[in-house]
């Protein structure tokens, strides 16, 4: 038995950076198990368990902020007018691929549902022979033998240019650069030291 605490900006895109008061919005949590609870454990040996995982209760803290009476009547006048909050919302969708053929070159059309935004970005990820086997980290992933990957997005493609990455090299400093421009990019963090 233990006790877990994952904070809310984990599970909300929007809590990661939104610093305003939410105001008669109404939160919803919904949690999808998978059938079976072996990647959720890690083990060494080579007997192989099915563990058991409940949860016998989720609390959800919300922080509950006291305002000044001026701060109040504001917030009042937004409640009474039914002004609108801007508040913005991410979608994540995952796409896996079961399994990718044995070939040097593959091309995997994933489908885009027209939505009131273009997809900002992609975040691809490698695994190998890590899905129900409790003898791998699922959380990790593998850079197989990468050398250049390619997005097409409304015929234009990006990156433009060819990565030329080689893992046994070590040369796979492209695929940094694109991991710190998007945190500069999503989280508005700095690139580099400070």
């Amino acid at each position: 038995m233990f006790d877990a605490c994952v904070p809310l900006r984990m599970w909300f895109g929007f809590a990661e950076d939104y610093r305003q008061i939410i105001i008669n919005a109404r939160q919803e949590l919904v949690l999808l198990r998978a059938n079976t609870n072996i990647n959720s454990i890690i083990t060494g040996g080579d007997t192989v368990h099915e563990p058991k995982i409940t949860i016998t209760r989720i609390v959800w803290r919300m922080p509950h902020i006291l305002v000044s009476d001026v701060e109040r009547l504001k917030l009042l006048q937004y409640v009474q007018h039914d002004l609108e909050i801007p508040l913005k919302f991410r979608c994540w969708d995952l796409y896996t691929y079961p399994a990718l053929p044995q070939t040097n070159r593959h091309i995997w059309n994933v489908s885009n549902i027209p939505q009131e935004e273009a997809p900002r970005y992609v975040i691809m990820g490698f695994q190998t022979d890590r899905r129900n086997n409790e003898k791998k980290d699922s959380s990790k992933f593998d850079p197989l033998t990468l050398r250049n990957i390619k997005v097409f997005l409304n015929s234009q493609m990006y990156p433009y240019d060819e990565l030329q990455l080689d893992y046994s090299k070590n040369l796979f400093l492209p695929l940094y650069e694109m991991y710190a421009n998007f945190q500069h990019s999503y989280y508005g963090k700095q690139k580099g030291p400070p």
